[in-house]
């Protein structure tokens, strides 16, 4: 936080509003680790960023982890929207990508 100072009036905000909406603890936790991952890649809070550069990081984090169906992406990505729900933000476009249903292989 000491290097995105603004992050940690972001953390507040979701922290408050997981406590209101009885939202689960380990959830926040998770949200937050990945989008202070996000924030300090930019050194900028993660409600700050344009579309682009959300676009850049996401294509960084499935590249790093190979596929879009690992818990980091999809995190950062449920963070994303998290936090523009409760700032009531209107971005869409990066973070509302639709992730793929994990589906069960036959005979495994």
């Amino acid at each position: 936080m000491e290097e995105v100072p603004e992050f940690k009036s972001l953390a507040y905000s979701l922290e408050r509003s997981f406590a209101i909406n009885g939202k689960a603890t380990s959830t926040l936790t998770n949200y937050l680790r990945c989008l202070s991952h996000l924030a300090l890649h930019y050194k900028r809070s993660p409600e700050l960023l344009n579309e682009e550069q959300i676009a850049d990081y996401l294509y960084h984090c499935q590249n790093l982890h190979k596929t879009p169906s690992e818990s980091f992406f999809k995190h950062t990505i449920y963070g994303l929207r998290a936090v523009y729900k409760v700032l009531g933000m209107n971005k869409s476009a990066s973070v509302y990508h639709r992730l793929k249903a994990e589906r069960p292989t036959i005979g495994a």
